[in-house]
């Protein structure tokens, strides 16, 4: 456990038992137990929010304490489903953490238990909600056919319900797989139908976990698909963007896009800048739990070390060593 998820536990049991209440004080469950529960899931995205991946090991503390809950309990049908629900959508956040620290292989169980959950319970959206997150971990992974199979069966299950700005989500995913897959015309079509939908504003009947989407992210995402393309101009305009209007809440995303950022202004070898915009990724980064940021920042590093003669590059090369992770910041300069 690093110092961000130790601060993390420390805060979530100190300040009043995020893990939530256990079956053995309360064997009979009502309404009551259902608020708290639903009162701690969402104190678990504000961490989330707030310190990254950090909070995985207390999530999943609170994902294990619910399951037992279920199992031990005695509760009415209506609280059964509830808290069977919030118990398929904590698994899926499980996941989500477990893939933002870099726990690949954790976060793929996590979110086939979550589909199973969704399937058991006929919750078609945490269903929905599952193969978005692992839509976008295909992306990162490079496996661009699954990324687009999977968000397409993700839009396939929402259309019955699902909103603009939750299909435009689900796009999205499927264009960064084109772009993965190097087709930039059917990228730049879905890109464009999703910020359509994205444009139509916010609908009552948005999911909660929906909130982060945005314009700004949209925007950071329009980057990764151009950088993986090799279209600068467009990852030039949307970098900008995403960090001009990224929410003060959101201080992991806007730690991503200063590393997207960055990593376009290395490849149109705008030295001077680029290591003052990856400076600000790496503080921003280490306030924070995020082994997919650190692990773009360390991109970010390898290509700056070409440029390592000057001294500017070679000052910020050993300093963002000494900041970051050791496991993310292998000397790019070394062979």
């Amino acid at each position: 456990m690093n110092r961000c998820e130790f601060l993390v536990w420390t805060f979530g049991v100190g300040a009043g038992s995020l893990v939530g209440p256990d079956s053995t004080e309360a064997s009979q469950l009502g309404r009551e137990d259902v608020t708290t529960w639903e009162r701690n899931v969402s104190r678990l995205y504000e961490l989330d929010n707030q310190y990254g991946g950090g909070v995985y090991e207390l999530a999943l503390h609170s994902r294990q304490r619910l399951r037992r809950v279920l199992h031990q309990g005695s509760y009415d049908p209506s609280t059964g489903e509830a808290l069977r629900t919030l118990a398929g959508e904590l698994t899926r956040f499980v996941g989500s953490l477990a893939f933002e620290t870099g726990r690949h292989a954790d976060a793929r169980y996590w979110w086939l238990e979550a589909a199973h959950t969704a399937r058991l319970i006929e919750d078609d959206r945490l269903f929905v909600a599952t193969l978005r997150s692992m839509a976008r971990q295909a992306c990162e992974l490079g496996r661009a056919r699954e990324a687009i199979e999977l968000a397409q069966a993700g839009q396939l299950a929402a259309k019955p319900w699902g909103t603009p700005r939750l299909q435009s989500l689900l796009l999205v995913r499927e264009a960064l797989g084109h772009a993965r897959a190097g087709d930039g015309q059917t990228t730049w079509q879905t890109f464009h139908q999703a910020s359509t939908l994205l444009g139509s504003g916010h609908h009552a009947e948005d999911p909660g976990w929906l909130a982060f989407w945005d314009e700004a992210d949209l925007a950071a995402c329009e980057t990764l698909a151009a950088l993986h393309l090799g279209e600068l101009a467009i990852a030039e305009r949307s970098s900008r963007t995403a960090l001009a209007t990224v929410r003060p809440e959101y201080p992991r995303n806007r730690a991503g896009y200063l590393a997207s950022r960055a990593e376009v202004l290395v490849r149109q070898r705008n030295i001077e800048e680029a290591v003052s915009t990856a400076a600000q990724a790496v503080v921003a980064a280490s306030e924070i739990s995020s082994s997919r940021i650190t692990a773009r920042i360390g991109r970010v590093r390898a290509e700056l070390a070409r440029y390592s003669d000057q001294p500017t590059v070679a000052e910020f090369l050993d300093w963002s060593a000494e900041t970051l992770p050791t496991k993310t910041t292998a000397d790019p300069r070394r062979p």
